[in-house]
């Protein structure tokens, strides 16, 4: 009986330092994150298990990605970009997933689609007209992809990224 009493508090200690507690989010959760990190005016986009905010200030552009809970503490990634005459910003790089954020509002309002190259593939994704996105694609695992913004002709507006392989 006592030997199995010991292995009982050994598997509850183990759980509790390993941290296999729940990795979900909830809204509490999400409110937390946003007050820790002052996010309260920026731009929130979710998409499956994680959750991406976009804030946009005089110098910098931030990108947040909020991916889960561990032992209490947030999972989460925080990519900073000084601004500059550049009008795409891109951050919160994850495999599969990176955030997007524009500032030229005459590329926003002009593109109706966005082709994103990686190596020799080329995929075409709507464009929902707004500043921010997450560009989802399982062959993103670095920057190293090319993005060509459309209009409704398919004439080029604006090509962002690495050159085409």
């Amino acid at each position: 009986m006592r030997k199995r009493t010991v292995l009982v508090l050994f598997f509850i200690a183990w759980m509790n330092l390993t941290g296999c507690q729940s990795t979900t989010l909830n809204e509490a959760d999400k409110t937390k994150f946003i007050q820790e990190n002052n996010l309260t005016s920026s731009i929130e986009l979710a998409d499956q298990d994680r959750y991406y905010f976009f804030a946009e200030s005089a110098g910098k552009v931030d990108i947040y990605v909020l991916k889960g809970k561990k032992s209490a503490k947030f999972i989460s990634s925080h990519t900073e970009l000084q601004k500059n005459d550049t009008p795409i910003y891109l951050g919160g790089l994850d495999p599969g997933y990176v955030g997007m954020y524009m500032t030229s509002q005459e590329i926003i309002d002009r593109t109706k689609t966005i082709r994103v190259k990686i190596h020799d593939e080329s995929f075409d994704y709507n464009f929902p007209k707004q500043k921010a996105h997450i560009i989802k694609n399982e062959w993103i695992t670095d920057y190293g992809f090319r993005m060509t913004f459309l209009d409704d002709a398919g004439n080029v507006i604006f090509e962002y990224g690495n050159p085409v392989f």
